[in-house]
């Protein structure tokens, strides 16, 4: 895994990657780690619909989704419903885009 790490990490700069956006707003709690700890680079995720939709009626997606927000630049969605979920599972009007 430090070796997956640093991998990434090494290409993002061999790239000069100034920006990263993460699709699908469920996922990457691993890049989303790496980028706080490691990179420190403006990192915006986007949700789209089923991400948005059906996963959060699982608590443990609503609680990741509360601890993802706190360390993004910013939030995505592809609609103003889908926006108003995601801010009544906790994602701050700080966050959004």
């Amino acid at each position: 895994m430090k070796e997956t790490k640093r991998d990434i990490i090494r290409l993002l700069i061999e790239l000069k990657v100034t920006h990263i956006l993460m699709e699908y707003g469920c996922e990457g709690k691993g890049i989303v780690e790496l980028n706080y700890f490691k990179m420190h680079l403006p990192l915006y995720v986007h949700f789209h619909g089923y991400d948005a939709s059906s996963m959060l009626e699982h608590s443990a997606i609503v609680e990741y989704i509360k601890w993802m927000s706190g360390f993004v630049t910013g939030i995505i969605t592809v609609s103003n419903k889908m926006k108003t979920r995601l801010a009544a599972a906790g994602i701050t009007k700080e966050r959004w885009l």
